[in-house]
């Protein structure tokens, strides 16, 4: 089934998110619903994508403080750049701040096709015993220069063969711009109800986790592995709309980091 972009949710919330390109430096992660488990954020807008749903959750500033530097090269010779910052504050940690920017530039693996996207994420959040807040603010503009078009295949009858994965057939004079702002808030205490008389259970996950760092160019870098809830227990995690959102299962995650 199609899923449209009017249809992808941002963090529960639908008709927020750009229609076209949303770029992921930003996000947590991506959450595919399929069966009943679809119908947590509500039914879509459109309507599109009757098996199932896609959610994409924004970053949040964890317990531990974060100070993050990533850079890319592409073979073509696009280069990115990614600063990532989570800190929270006050008393036990409530107040939470995320903040992500990036930029990349350069050739493509398509012929005279280039691009440059930039991007910048706020998330702000408040987790307190019977209250959480969150808000979001997202700014990003890409451009492309001579970017591949769609092969619209009107009335032939046969599909034909593709071309080499680097043909650019479209006019070397053509562009493309695309700038979106978005922004939401969100409220919501830890209840199973509307009427906040059913409260959530407590529970307790633990995960597993060991770093190694060592120095390169004086400059502190470390990997890591964690194992997310390593005793694979099941929890309902959080409550929305009516609906119980149940806790990950048992994740192992590599991670790689340099301070600055």
């Amino acid at each position: 089934m199609p899923l449209n972009g009017d249809d992808i949710s941002y963090n529960g919330l639908y008709g927020v998110l750009p229609r076209q390109i949303i770029s992921t430096d930003a996000l947590e992660r991506v959450e595919v619903f399929k069966g009943p488990n679809a119908f947590i954020n509500g039914v879509t807008p459109t309507g599109s994508g009757i098996g199932g749903g896609v959610n994409l959750q924004p970053k949040r500033a964890d317990d531990v403080p974060l100070r993050r530097f990533s850079t890319d090269i592409s073979s073509d010779g696009r280069i990115g750049e990614h600063l990532d910052i989570g800190q929270r504050f006050g008393e036990d940690n409530r107040f939470g701040a995320r903040v992500n920017l990036s930029q990349r530039e350069g050739d493509t693996g398509i012929d005279d096709e280039n691009q440059r996207s930039k991007l910048f994420a706020v998330g702000l959040d408040y987790r307190g015993d019977a209250l959480r807040l969150s808000g979001d603010f997202v700014y990003q503009k890409q451009r492309i220069n001579g970017g591949r078009n769609s092969v619209f295949l009107g009335t032939i009858t046969q599909v034909p063969d593709a071309p080499s994965a680097g043909t650019n057939y479209a006019p070397s004079w053509s562009s493309t711009n695309l700038e979106d702002t978005l922004g939401m808030l969100r409220t919501g205490g830890q209840y199973a109800d509307a009427a906040n008389n059913l409260s959530l259970p407590a529970w307790n996950r633990f995960d597993l986790g060991a770093r190694y760092t060592f120095a390169v160019d004086k400059r502190e870098v470390t990997l890591g592995a964690t194992v997310e809830n390593v005793a694979n227990q099941k929890y309902w995690e959080s409550a929305q709309g009516g609906f119980l959102s149940q806790g990950d299962p048992r994740a192992a995650k590599l991670s790689a980091s340099i301070d600055f």
